[in-house]
């Protein structure tokens, strides 16, 4: 049996040299002169904890419409197709170069506008590529432009119409691993971060057309086409699943939709105080608390990826002084029987279903669901989709639900030439506790004649 590269399995893997134009070259150019080695990293072979790979050094940076990209736990090659499926789904991307530096995978992508860029920072932070592996961190870049010398596998200059066939199917990722062992970057296996030599794909084998437009892929190849209609090589994704780094190999009929939530003691809650804090996450099917387990929910999201994504951001947080939290259910893959409906504490019926409710999910279309900020919980508030009030008035809506107030409202006009469907803004609390508390209570608030609609932003102070 032989790898997609021709290379012995049974055989010491040997690391094939790199192309000139994606190592040293790229590696200094958008490594070391730029940012030097990511912070808390220690090479291929250094320990380091998670949290430290993920600390951002980009905070004293102005917002850019470049980022940087950098990998660890690479298990699957790291290359343009992959980058582009990641960084579409947060906006348009004109440029990306991948390269490696200090044996950590990284990338360099330049997106259309600094809205898809902060976009694409603050939704794909944290998050995992593919299951439990290749982990990004993501950061604004101190470069004006991204150079790009020639279209390939670890670049691309999507700009540059004349490069684009157009007598072919649209490709978008490789099938990770197709009948030989993934490739685990570094020099953990003799090979690099893009799939050379230790198992999985090499650079060689990999066309040079457009990724977005089709091409040549070596015998590991694949297209996005089989994918998509549920093909065994890879999950039928959701439209939300890139930007929520909730992709997983086992998607399928051993995957639940159903979560159960713990902690919801206060005499608060009811089933639309979950879905206010659930429903940024992904589409909400059913909530309905259990009369023989006080304090206890059961939530259906639309789909397995919507409640990976709760499972994820918001698994266990501090809500109304009490630590909620969130767990997939082992005994239901859906909420097929619904239980006797009774009266909770505060006269709220116990349950609640969403299916039909158009004006309230927020990922029923892809347009939506692109729209969306997958976050932890912060401090800042983003609202939308109210008309402009004065601030007493916002204000006394929090005292009406006895939310806590913003020590700061910030308004945004609506930009000029668009269809308003109202102004927005941020409001800043003092913890995210509060931050949180109030977006369970005053999501979906009435206020002047619209709902308000509250997420969590990833503004500073």
């Amino acid at each position: 049996m032989q790898s997609p590269a021709g290379d012995n399995l049974g055989a010491p893997p040997t690391k094939r040299a790199k192309p000139e134009m994606y190592g040293p070259q790229y590696g200094a150019q958008y490594g070391a002169s730029h940012y030097g080695a990511p912070s808390g990293m220690g090479g291929a072979n250094g320990h380091f904890s998670l949290d430290q790979f993920l600390k951002r050094d980009d905070d004293k940076l102005p917002p850019n419409h470049i980022i940087r990209i950098s990998i660890t736990n690479v298990q699957y090659p790291i290359n343009v197709e992959t980058v582009y499926k990641v960084c579409s789904m947060a906006g348009g991307v004109r440029k990306i170069v991948c390269f490696e530096r200090n044996n950590i995978a990284q990338a360099m992508v330049e997106f259309d506008t600094l809205e898809s860029a902060d976009k694409a920072r603050a939704s794909l932070h944290g998050c995992d590529v593919y299951d439990n592996c290749c982990t990004m961190k993501v950061e604004y870049s101190k470069m004006e432009a991204l150079s790009v010398k020639e279209n390939g596998p670890l670049s691309w200059d999507f700009t540059d119409k004349n490069s684009e066939p157009t007598d072919r199917r649209p490709v978008i990722l490789n099938r990770p691993g197709a009948g030989a062992m993934p490739s685990m970057g570094g020099s953990n296996r003799g090979g690099n971060m893009y799939g050379s030599n230790g198992g999985g794909f090499s650079l060689e084998n990999m066309g040079t057309t457009n990724p977005m437009m089709g091409g040549t892929t070596g015998n590991g190849g694949t297209n996005m086409m089989n994918m998509m209609s549920g093909g065994n090589d890879r999950p039928n994704m959701g439209h939300h699943d890139m930007m929520s780094g909730a992709i997983d190999q086992n998607y399928g009929e051993d995957r639940t939709s159903v979560l159960m939530a713990y902690g919801l003691d206060s005499e608060k809650w009811d089933p639309s105080l979950v879905f206010n804090l659930v429903c940024q996450y992904g589409n909400v099917n059913k909530v309905f608390f259990m009369k023989n387990k006080e304090g206890t929910a059961m939530v259906e999201m639309g789909d397995p990826i919507a409640a990976d994504n709760v499972h994820r951001f918001v698994g266990e947080i501090p809500v109304f002084s009490n630590k909620v939290r969130f767990s997939h259910s082992k005994k239901h893959k859906r909420l097929d029987v619904m239980p006797l409906e009774y009266e909770l504490s505060n006269g709220s019926s116990s349950i609640k279903s969403y299916m039909h409710e158009k004006h309230l999910n927020r990922f029923l279309r892809h347009d939506m669901a692109r729209k969306n900020r997958l976050l932890r919980p912060t401090k800042v508030l983003h609202f939308y989709n109210v008309e402009r009030v004065p601030d007493e008035e916002l204000n006394a809506g929090f005292q009406l639900r006895e939310a806590p107030f913003p020590i700061n409202i910030k308004w945004m006009e609506p930009k000029e030439n668009t269809r308003s469907t109202g102004v927005s803004g941020l409001l800043y609390f003092e913890t995210v506790e509060d931050a949180t508390d109030a977006l369970v209570l005053m999501n979906h608030a009435q206020v002047g004649e619209r709902n308000m609609k509250l997420v969590f932003s990833p503004a500073k102070y």
